[in-house]
């Protein structure tokens, strides 16, 4: 029976710790968005202040 308890418990403390990793690795997968979604804006600017530089503006 304490073997049963004790599975029970091992079985607790991983659940919570995937719990916790899948809730670290969903903020990186979100603040990786947020970067490439940067990064394209800061590319379309660069190519607008290019396009604007060769027309002479």
């Amino acid at each position: 029976m304490e073997e049963v308890a004790r599975l029970l418990r091992l079985r607790d403390e991983l659940l919570k710790r995937i719990s916790i990793m899948e809730a670290k690795y969903g903020q990186a997968l979100k603040d990786q968005e947020m970067l490439l979604a940067t990064i394209e804006k800061l590319r379309e600017e660069n190519r607008r202040l290019m396009v604007s530089e060769s027309e002479g503006g």
